[in-house]
């Protein structure tokens, strides 16, 4: 079972999989660039999410990556508390504090994630600031992913804004119309870590 008919039969209500718990997705993230990221879903992986809202994402990453270890960040402490609600996994740990701020940076030693996905303020200044902040908490061949991206031209500035002494590739992946509706941030970027 691949990552996309892992979600398909399990009902988890976020943006990454329904839009408000019903109908089609509002991204098409899990099939358009998730599918392949994810494939290993046994592998011991670590991986962070910045900007958790409700945790029905750290949900998904609890249950799909059943050897990885979660960390999730918000700046909004109800949102933490909402997600350590949700009968996650000891593997799950979720902390209220600032993403972009050097200080929760710190917090975590350098080369220790496989993936970091910033899907927090929306902001294009903080989503490029978050580049240069987590590359180094990146492993070799780890990934930054960086989300809801509201426009082409935002994500290329997030490309451009990104350290190149530490990234060996960029990708921005344009899934706006990989549906029959047309959602204005559906565009991530994808940089790896060298």
């Amino acid at each position: 079972m691949n990552f996309v008919e892992f979600l398909e039969k399990t009902p988890y209500y976020t943006s990454k999989v329904y839009r408000y718990g019903e109908g089609p997705p509002a991204h098409s993230y899990a099939p358009g660039y998730y599918v392949d990221a994810f494939a290993d879903r046994y592998a011991p992986i670590n991986i962070l999410e910045i900007g958790i809202y409700n945790g029905e994402s750290m949900r998904i990453w609890d249950d799909w990556f059943v050897n990885g270890n979660i960390y999730g960040i918000d700046i909004d402490c109800t949102s933490v508390d909402r997600a350590n609600e949700r009968n996650l996994s000891n593997r799950v740990q979720l902390f209220c504090g600032d993403a972009y701020s050097q200080e929760v940076v710190d917090t975590f030693e350098d080369n220790f994630f496989d993936f970091v996905i910033e899907d927090g303020s929306h902001r294009p200044q903080d989503q490029c600031n978050a580049v240069n902040l987590w590359l180094p908490k990146i492993k070799s061949g780890g990934k930054m992913i960086v989300e809801d991206l509201p426009g082409l031209d935002i994500a290329e500035s997030v490309v451009n804004f990104a350290d190149k002494s530490m990234i060996s590739s960029s990708k921005i992946f344009d899934l706006r119309y990989m549906k029959d509706y047309y959602w204005p941030d559906d565009i991530l970027v994808e940089l790896v870590k060298i």
